[in-house]
């Protein structure tokens, strides 16, 4: 009985559709790479807003890039010692207090930083000041 149990469950698995698997593309799957439960919970104590972003472009696999992404939102509102980058999955997070920049001055002026290096940012989900995870 236990086995046929197993073989339904696998059976079962193995008729999900591929979308109900992680594709490691879509929107949920690049905002958790960067998810940090310790910083949410930081940026929702002092009512600041968490944004993620999509990485487009042509992206190197290097400790430069990763760098070079993380100092452009850094330098661009985003809160220093909150910024991830997962370039595996093409995203990346920062922490901004909307009381000095809003989420399109954020991504606007980080992408500007990134233009060189032919890179745009897109806005996916932003966790406001009462920890509400929101579409931009």
């Amino acid at each position: 009985m236990c086995t046929r149990r197993l073989v339904a469950a696998a059976l079962f698995a193995a008729a999900l559709p591929a979308s109900a698997l992680a594709c490691g593309i879509c929107v949920e799957d690049r905002v958790a790479a960067v998810f940090d439960n310790a910083t949410v919970d930081a940026a929702v104590a002092k009512k600041r807003h968490l944004a993620f972003f999509g990485i487009e472009g042509s992206l190197p696999a290097t400790v430069e890039s990763r760098k070079a992404i993380a100092d452009a939102l850094q330098a661009s509102g985003g809160i220093k010692g909150t910024v991830r980058v997962s370039l595996e999955s093409a995203s990346a997070s920062a922490v901004f207090d909307p009381g000095k920049t809003s989420l399109a001055a954020l991504r606007e002026g980080a992408e500007g930083r990134l233009a060189p290096r032919g890179l745009t940012l897109t806005a996916l989900r932003v966790i406001d000041g009462g920890g509400v995870l929101k579409e931009p």
